[in-house]
């Protein structure tokens, strides 16, 4: 049984995750293909040397392959890397394309992609991290595949990834002209959630008798309530550090007021629960892990920030 009490208990759980040696290591073996002189610049962009803390460097995503394999009672074994390495990649990738379309000169305690390298060089970097090699198809070695039929799940990613690039509009227009809640769940949904989303979809994905449409939408639910806490938690604590706001954050959208962010971060964590129950119902998970990891990482107390940190 895995327990998930604390946030250090959590942080050596992470660190612990059996995908992440592998995901690095095949990142790095993707990395020794390039021709091109700037080898090193793409290492330190994916933070190989930066101290893992809940912040930086966890490998979030290819965490929630494994803890969800987990929570389903299913073996993990080395066909999950090849996809938490494209989901981990397409993450890295879109980290330097945010601080590029909002300026930040900070990634991780250290100078960001465009300004250490140059904004075109950065650029690269994203488009060569983008472009990483698809995912093969998987097939669980303890399941006789010549008894099951694969499910086809090239759409689904394709899918994922497109939301992701698109809705990075709504990113750009944060706070002008897109003002409402509805507004900032459009990207989040769409920005944070769509790599949340394969992850978690990622150990279901195998087999049609694992991967129907209703299990999907399931998912889909339960995995797009997670990234808007998420995101909500990461924006409270750029409030609550007295960094300068991105004019997306949620600060914008809740009119201000502590209240009212407090109300909103209540009803979801309601849906995330009842989210979490259908997931048992259709028997998609056994174990609770998912919820535990939600009750440690984004513990109700901490949804709140401090007004007087805003001018």
């Amino acid at each position: 049984m895995i327990e998930i009490t604390t946030k250090q208990n959590l942080l050596e759980n992470i660190s612990k995750c059996k995908l992440r040696e592998p995901v690095e290591i095949e990142m790095k073996r993707i990395i020794s293909m390039c021709t091109s002189p700037f080898k090193e610049q793409l290492l330190n962009s994916l933070g190989y040397n930066i101290p893992a803390t809940l912040e930086y460097n966890k490998r979030f995503r290819p965490y929630l392959i494994e803890l969800s394999s987990q929570a389903a009672w299913l073996e993990l074994d080395d066909v999950f890397v090849k996809p938490a390495t494209w989901v981990e990649m397409k993450h890295q990738a879109s980290l330097i394309i945010d601080d590029i379309q909002d300026w930040w000169l900070v990634r991780c305690g250290k100078e960001s992609a465009w300004k250490k390298y140059w904004l075109n060089t950065a650029l690269d970097l994203a488009y060569y991290l983008a472009a990483s090699p698809e995912p093969s198809s998987l097939a669980k070695s303890y399941f006789w595949t010549k008894w099951r039929k694969l499910h086809d799940y090239s759409m689904f990613k394709q899918q994922c990834l497109s939301n992701m690039v698109c809705w990075q509009e709504l990113d750009l227009v944060a706070n002008k002209w897109w003002k409402t809640i509805r507004d900032y769940f459009n990207i989040v949904d769409w920005k944070t959630w769509a790599l949340i989303n394969f992850a978690l979809h990622s150990w279901s994905m195998p087999y049609q008798d694992l991967y129907t449409e209703e299990k999907s939408q399931a998912l889909t639910r339960f995995s797009m309530l997670l990234a808007r806490l998420y995101q909500i938690k990461d924006d409270i604590d750029d409030i609550n550090k007295n960094k300068e706001l991105d004019p997306s954050n949620i600060y914008y959208y809740v009119d201000q007021d502590s209240e009212k962010l407090n109300s909103l971060c209540k009803n979801l964590r309601e849906e995330l629960f009842i989210a979490h129950n259908k997931l048992k119902e259709l028997k998609i998970v056994k174990y609770d892990y998912l919820l535990d990891l939600v009750k440690v990482l984004l513990p109700e107390e901490e949804f709140k920030f401090n007004v007087n940190k805003i001018e």
